[in-house]
């Protein structure tokens, strides 16, 4: 009679099988790992400078923000302190499209049905106007409340600076 014989795998195929799992399992842990870090070094966030300009019978704030961070930004809202808010207001440049109020010490730039978007990188430059000189007084320092959102996740944020007039 005949027994059966069973004849393992060979050595070298099985080393082979090794090595290919092993190169799977890597290429799948690289790319899990690469979509992590991605997703944690998201930045959100706002470079804002400003200038104060002064004349006998007017005032102008002008206004440059950056997107420094790693996501898309929309602007909805840029809330300034003013000295006098009897004073009237108008904006120009990327600010043109904002609607304007002024009550209690600030001026208000409402964009939230036109916001202002800024990818990552982007530069947007506008400008409000005021007919009197006494709006920013010279010297003083004014706060400015930027109010922005992340567009991919929806989150509100702000950004508040001082500029010296």
């Amino acid at each position: 009679m005949r027994k059966n014989k069973m004849r393992a795998i060979n050595p070298i195929i099985a080393a082979l099988f090794l090595i290919a799992a092993a190169v799977i399992v890597g290429v799948a842990y690289i790319g899990w790992s690469q979509t992590w870090f991605a997703s944690t070094s998201r930045t959100v966030d706002l470079q804002v400078t400003g200038e104060i300009v002064r004349t006998s019978s007017s005032a102008q704030l002008n206004l440059q923000i950056k997107n420094v961070g790693t996501v898309k930004l929309n602007i909805t809202k840029i809330v300034i302190e003013v000295s006098d808010d009897t004073a009237s207001y108008t904006a120009g440049g990327s600010f043109s499209s904002a609607s304007i109020s002024a009550s209690s010490g600030t001026v208000t730039l409402d964009f939230s049905s036109n916001p202002i978007s800024l990818d990552p990188g982007s530069i947007v430059s506008g400008y409000v106007n005021a007919d009197s000189a006494n709006a920013w007084k010279s010297g003083a320092k004014y706060i400015i409340t930027i109010e922005f959102k992340d567009v991919d996740r929806g989150t509100t944020l702000t950004k508040t600076v001082t500029i010296q007039a």
